[in-house]
């Protein structure tokens, strides 16, 4: 949790100072339907989501792959 705002708000603001910013969301809920549930603010499809607890070289692979795509 983060004080203030939620990942997905501040990825909106974030998004409207710089709409390409790629932004990798990180979350300890297991459940799909609670995650996405969490996330339906965000109309984006480029959105990568790494699920607690993930290893340091899953950590790599995820923002390799998001920073490739810019």
């Amino acid at each position: 949790m983060m004080p203030l705002m939620s990942g997905d708000r501040a990825a909106q603001e974030m998004w409207k100072v710089k709409p390409d910013l790629p932004v990798l969301f990180m979350s300890g809920l297991m459940e799909h339907d609670t995650v996405q549930a969490s996330l339906k603010d965000v109309a984006r499809q480029d959105i990568t989501l790494v699920r607690k607890p993930f290893s340091g070289s899953d950590l790599i692979q995820n923002l390799a792959r998001i920073l490739g795509r810019r």
